[in-house]
């Protein structure tokens, strides 16, 4: 069977069409994410929650590497009083393993001991300093935390840390001199008295 000049034209059309496709699909899904971010952003601004959670929803299985949309939903849940919601959103960065996740990993510990979960906190910043371990903020949140327990000798080699990092506040020096008086942090103080899961 012959096959015409014709036929194999129109076979490397096809070719050449199904490439371009290829070829374009992901940018436009890409710029397809963007705007509907972008309409996230403009629920939230407007206080359209629930348009914004889904939107957000929508992106995050559809790109779940969009950290954007996760920190968008977070923010959203946790302003509307749905603190578990909020870290469920957290949750996933986690996994990713992602060095720019680690804001968006302290902020989970941040919401833990808002709830009084000193253990859920304490893993929160762990991570984060995983992550990353010349970030100063969950250090310090997790120095805070570990000393408010009395577990200050867990404590000192973060401390220690954010001293040669040249990252420390007035009483991380007091701790040098008293180790008690991280104790008369106050908010550190409320979250131990609220409810602490951590068994000393």
């Amino acid at each position: 069977m012959r096959i015409s000049k014709s036929m194999i034209f129109l076979g490397l059309c096809l070719v050449a069409v199904v490439a371009a496709i290829v070829n374009i699909l992901p940018v436009m899904w890409q710029q397809d994410n963007k705007t509907m971010l972008k309409e996230a952003n403009t629920a939230y601004f407007a206080k359209q929650y629930g348009r914004c959670i889904s939107l957000c929803e929508e992106l995050m299985q559809r790109a779940p590497e969009l950290l954007e949309a996760r920190i968008l939903a977070g923010r959203v849940a946790w302003e509307t009083g749905d603190t578990d919601r909020a870290l469920s959103y957290l949750q996933p960065v986690l996994e990713l393993r992602h060095r720019d996740a680690v804001s968006l990993v302290a902020w989970g510990g941040n919401l833990d001991l808002k709830r009084g979960d000193v253990d859920g906190a304490e893993k929160w910043f762990g991570e984060a300093l995983a992550l990353d371990p010349l970030q100063d903020i969950p250090r310090q949140r997790l120095v805070d935390l570990l000393s408010a327990e009395g577990r200050w000798w867990t404590a000192l080699p973060h401390r220690y840390q954010l001293l040669k990092q040249g990252k420390y506040e007035m009483y991380d020096l007091m701790f040098l001199g008293n180790p008690q008086a991280i104790l008369y942090d106050g908010e550190m103080k409320d979250v131990l008295n609220r409810g602490r899961s951590h068994t000393m």
